[in-house]
């Protein structure tokens, strides 16, 4: 069987298979959901985003250029609903939920030290902006050029930015006592 590229299923979506959305959602559904929830530290609303991307790429199949790549243009709805729900959290949240600066001198014993939830408490006290360019670099393997397409920056934007993400994540690991992840 002939395994089938994006921009082709996209193709076969925009003549009436509806089929080929349910491949494309296979295809992707374990790596977006991965993503979002990286970069909104919320499970629930990971979900969410997950299935409205899928229903905005059904409703705006037509505005697919096949001649383009599939992944930057979903990468780019992606990132547009994530912008989105920022500013409906932000317009949500209340005063006493005021961004306060919180110290981060947690010890961990030895017994305790898990590098997954270690680096994932990491992850969620970097800035969206920043678990975004890693998620979208690290997780996603989604190359500079395509994340500075999708962002609308140069290139060297980008990896000062990745750059600048890493570093911070390495401060925030180092001043938890951690030694080496």
């Amino acid at each position: 069987m002939l395994l089938e590229n994006d921009e082709i299923l996209m193709q076969g979506l925009q003549e009436g298979n509806n089929a080929c959305l349910g491949k494309l959602y296979e295809r992707y559904k374990t790596i977006l959901l991965n993503y979002f929830i990286n970069v909104t530290q919320d499970r629930d609303a990971a979900n969410d985003l997950l299935m409205e991307v899928f229903e905005r790429i059904y409703k705006y199949r037509g505005g697919f250029d096949a001649s383009r790549k599939f992944k930057p243009w979903m990468y780019q709805m992606s990132n547009n609903l994530l912008h989105d729900y920022r500013n409906k959290l932000s317009k949500h949240k209340s005063l006493e939920n005021s961004k306060e600066e919180i110290s981060y001198q947690q010890s961990y014993t030895f017994q305790q030290i898990d590098r997954g939830i270690i680096l994932k408490d990491a992850m969620g006290r970097l800035s969206e902006t920043e678990r975004k360019v890693i998620s979208m670099y690290y997780l996603l393997e989604i190359p500079y050029s395509e994340i500075a397409q999708i962002e609308g920056v140069s290139v060297n934007s980008i990896r000062i930015r990745v750059c600048r993400a890493l570093k911070n994540l390495n401060a925030i690991i180092t001043n938890s006592g951690i030694k080496e992840l």
